[in-house]
This record gives structure tokens, C-alpha cells and sequence, in this order.
């Protein structure tokens, strides 16, 4: 009989979710109550071992200067949580909500954040380099002495954001939107220019503008000069 139950609820996926859930609220009830470094990062390495992140309820956490490298936490809830100096390099945030966390010298080296929600967020020096933000929302984000070298923001929302001091090199801004963002003189376009009061930022998001030029992948001119491979 025993073995007939182990075999008939292994092949329930009802019955597996439902176990799942329950290690998934456990696991999230002990982080909530703990604020040890150590025990904090034993719970999330066992959450991303069994896949217990995505799209878990992580709003208002305090997880500073924890390692999430590689984390699938895609459609997680991270709303208002203090993210300060973690590591997510490769992590796996498309379509997670951030509104308002804080993420000061956060590490997003190629991080997914495809259509993710960063209204309101803190990304103050933090490093976004390759990151996937395409779609993604960032109105009224902080963004100062911010890494955005070669980072995909197509078609992603940055108004009112503050880009001061932030590193554009290379990153694709076609079809975003930067209705009254802050720049200034430590700016860093796409092109490698310094913003100034007359800059044309249409150049970089309008694909219709005379003077736009994509930084989009390889086959973009953009890549080519920046590699020497331009032609003569």
C-alpha cells in the first residue's frame, strides 16, 4: 500500500506543487525571521538548488550583500526590499517587480530583466553591464554612477529617471522613452560623447532620426567600430 501512495502521488503534479508550496513558504518564513548573514544565504542556495525562487514573494526583505548569481527568480515579487551590494550577475528577472527596492552597487553583469517592473528603484553604482532590460519599466529610477556599457534598453521606460553619471557605452536605447530624465556632464552616451544641454538624444531612441545609429548586436555598425572591424 505504501509503495502504491509513493507511486500515485510522484505522478500527481497537484500533489508535487502542492509539496513544493509548502517548502516554498517554510523556506520564506525562515528567511523572514532571520537576520543572519549565514543563515540567509544557507535558505536562498537551497530555494535556487530547488528552483523555489521563481516567482516567490520577496517583497520587503532585507538581503544585503547576499549571492544570487544565476538565480531564477523570474516573475518574483521584490518590491520595496534592500538588495544592497548582492550579487546577481546572470540572474534570471524577467518580468519580476522591483518597484522601489533598493539595489545601490548591486552586480547585474548580464542579468535577464526583460520587461521587469523598476519603478521607483535605488541602482546607484550598481553594475548592469550586458543586462537584458528590454521593455522593461525603470520610470523615476535612480540610476547615478550606474554601468549600463552594452545593456539592451530597447524599448525599455526611463522617464524622470535620474542618469546621472551613469556609463551608456554601447547600449541600445532604440525606441525608449526619456521624458524628463536627468543627465549631466558626466553622462556617457552610446557614442562614447559626454552629454551636454544640446545633446540630441532622439539619435539614440528615434530609429527614424537621420542620425540614428543602432547599437543593437553584431550586425550593428556601432559593434563594428568599437571592435576595428569597420569597413574603410
Amino acid at each position: 500500500m505504501k509503495r502504491f501512495f509513493n507511486l500515485l502521488t510522484g505522478l500527481n503534479p497537484n500533489y508535487r506543487n502542492e509539496q513544493q508550496e509548502q517548502r516554498r513558504c517554510a523556506l520564506l518564513q525562515r528567511l523572514k525571521e532571520t537576520h543572519d548573514l549565514h543563515t540567509q544565504q544557507c535558505i536562498l542556495d537551497k530555494m535556487m538548488s530547488d528552483d523555489l525562487l521563481r516567482e516567490a514573494n520577496l517583497s520587503e526583505l532585507k538581503l544585503q550583500d547576499v549571492h544570487l548569481e544565476g538565480a531564477n527568480l523570474e516573475q518574483s515579487q521584490l518590491n520595496r526590499a534592500t538588495l544592497q551590494n548582492v550579487d546577481l550577475e546572470g540572474a534570471n528577472l524577467k518580468s519580476a517587480c522591483l518597484n522601489g527596492a533598493n539595489l545601490k552597487y548591486a552586480d547585474l553583469v548580464n542579468a535577464n530583466l526583460l520587461e521587469a517592473d523598476l519603478s521607483h528603484v535605488d541602482l546607484e553604482g550598481a553594475t548592469l553591464t550586458g543586462a537584458r532590460l528590454i521593455g522593461a519599466k525603470l520610470p523615476y529610477a535612480c540610476l547615478v554612477h550606474a554601468s549600463l556599457y552594452e545593456a539592451e534598453l530597447e524599448g525599455a521606460s526611463l522617464d524622470h529617471a535620474d542618469l546621472q553619471g551613469c556609463c551608456l557605452r554601447y547600449a541600445n536605447l532604440s525606441k525608449a522613452t526619456l521624458h524628463g530624465a536627468r543627465f549631466d556632464e558626466a553622462t556617457v552616451l552610446p557614442d562614447g560623447e559626454k552629454w551636454t544641454p544640446t545633446t540630441d538624444l532622439r539619435r539614440f531612441t528615434d530609429t527614424t532620426h537621420p542620425q540614428f545609429v543602432s547599437y543593437k548586436g553584431q550586425d550593428s555598425p556601432a559593434f563594428n567600430v568599437r571592435n576595428g572591424s569597420a569597413a574603410d
